[in-house]
């Protein structure tokens, strides 16, 4: 894939999100003569709960990669992808690696050996330093 034939994306940063639950959905009644009819509604029940469930589970899963991260079990590229809510699949087409390639990848000794223009077509991807790349911890850094 060529570099203009790339599509230009937006990564989003899953831990630092703030959900709107203000949306509304369309909501089908029937009516007394039984017909269907619909309205947009805000209140519709447990979409709150639904959506705050989401979202817990998904920092979950960021909080328990950082920690791997941190032991060693995986690489920061697996943080990353969680992070960022993206997975092997669209991380092999953005940076050009082969599917195994980028599951390789995510074994922290693959990692550490990656060349450095390797390095930054991950950290190109999750639009990150290569320093951030390397240390998950950066933010945490002189705070």
């Amino acid at each position: 894939m060529t570099e203009e034939s790339k599509p230009n994306i937006k990564i989003i940063d899953a831990e630092k999100i703030e959900v709107d639950l203000n949306f509304e959905i369309t909501h089908y009644q029937m009516d007394d003569k039984g017909n269907f009819s619909h309205a947009m509604l805000k209140n519709w029940g447990s979409k709150e709960i639904v959506n705050n469930q989401s979202w817990e589970i998904v920092k979950e899963r960021i909080a328990e990669a950082k920690e791997k991260v941190r032991t060693g079990e995986i690489s920061p590229i697996a943080y990353y992808m969680e992070k960022c809510l993206t997975d092997i699949g669209m991380l092999s087409k953005y940076t050009g690696f082969a599917k195994w390639r980028v599951k390789r990848h995510l074994n922290p000794q693959h990692f550490k050996s990656l060349k450095e223009e390797n390095l930054q077509k991950y950290a190109d991807f999750f639009q990150i330093s290569m320093p951030e790349l390397k240390n998950i911890d950066h933010n945490s850094q002189g705070a």
